[in-house]
């Protein structure tokens, strides 16, 4: 992030390094937990989300700078370039858009609000 063409970013960069990652640690285990919470997913996908439109936002100014764009990526993600990288982003955006939007309409899992036989068969075992 010091390498960033962002001079806010620059300065801010210490405290982001340490920061992203302990909030994206976070969201995730209060996502699993959401799983068996259900009044808590949506905030948590919504949490998801905000992270990644923030991120989409800052590469696309990362683009438009002209820049050399460093990456810090690891694994499969360091492979990708960075127009690649707002798509990957978009992709995982429109998940949660669409996964927030589902879980408003049904509230909580659908096979337990019609009781489906199937959960019943499950419940059961």
């Amino acid at each position: 992030m010091r390498l960033a063409p962002v001079p806010l970013v620059k300065i801010v960069a210490p405290v982001l390094g340490w920061l992203v990652p302990a909030v994206e640690f976070t969201l995730s285990i209060v996502l699993a937990v959401g799983m068996f919470v259900p009044s808590i997913k949506i905030k948590a996908l919504k949490a998801s989300a905000f992270l990644l439109v923030a991120f989409e936002i800052y590469i696309i100014i990362l683009l438009l700078s002209g820049s050399h764009l460093p990456c810090t990526c690891g694994g499969i993600i360091s492979t990708m370039g960075w127009k690649q990288h707002l798509f990957f982003n978009a992709f995982f955006i429109l998940a949660a858009y669409f996964s927030i939007k589902y879980l408003k309409k049904h509230k909580t899992s659908p096979a337990i609000d019609r009781g489906d036989d199937e959960y019943k068969i499950l419940s059961r075992a």
